[in-house]
């Protein structure tokens, strides 16, 4: 059994015991969440997972709204950040270079909040994503050749445990599963993997509602 069925079932069990000990429907605990009034959210996060074996850090950037304390909705920028070099073949005599890998995408996403107790919580992040992968690398001359673009979407569940450092700025890790639902076939490289996050979120809109509370504008 491979690690993505592991995870997943494992998730589903999580998931499925938490439901069981609830007494109303999550559609129904949705619709109260609605309700809050959306505050302006915003997240880093560094993913760390691998590439054909290699070490990849993927860094993000998210803007969205947080209703409530249970479930925050938006969207996010994410980029490769190391260096994923391979050597490839750049003329006929044979002669190689390394070309190095870039990975960006866009995702929308959606992050429930299913247990929080004091200041911590525990959530399911979902993004799907959408982008692109290329290789680039310097020829003879100084100059930096892109080949090999092509676009590229994904899915990426996680669990998250987050610490409320103060009430509108959190920090936290958790594990997921990056799968692959439409790959780059021109770059022979396994990007479906195991992820492992860490994330700092700044609520603005709750630390505007403290800062007001507390006078501190006038």
């Amino acid at each position: 059994m491979n690690f993505r069925v592991v995870f997943v079932v494992i998730l589903g069990l999580a998931c499925a015991k938490w439901s069981a000990g609830q007494t109303i429907n999550l559609m129904d605990t949705l619709g109260v969440v609605f309700r809050n009034e959306p505050k302006l959210q915003f997240t880093w996060d560094s993913r760390n997972s691998f590439i054909n074996g290699n070490g990849a850090s993927i860094f993000g950037i998210k803007l969205g709204a947080a209703f409530g304390e249970s479930l925050d909705i938006g969207l996010g920028y994410n980029w490769l950040y190391n260096d994923v070099n391979t050597a490839i073949p750049i003329n006929e005599s044979g002669k190689t270079a390394q070309a190095q890998l870039v990975f960006r995408y866009v995702a929308p996403y959606f992050n429930y909040s299913f247990y929080h107790k004091r200041k911590w919580l525990v959530s399911i992040p979902v993004q799907l994503g959408v982008g692109m992968t290329r290789q680039q690398y310097v020829n003879e001359v100084g100059q930096k050749v892109k080949i090999h673009q092509g676009w590229v979407m994904l899915y990426e569940p996680a669990m998250v445990l987050e610490y409320q450092v103060l009430p509108f700025i959190g920090i936290g890790g958790g594990v997921g599963y990056r799968l692959m639902l439409k790959n780059n076939r021109q770059i022979d490289q396994t990007f479906t993997a195991p992820i492992y996050k860490l994330n700092f979120n700044v609520k603005f809109g709750v630390l505007y509602q403290q800062i007001q509370e507390r006078g501190w504008l006038r």
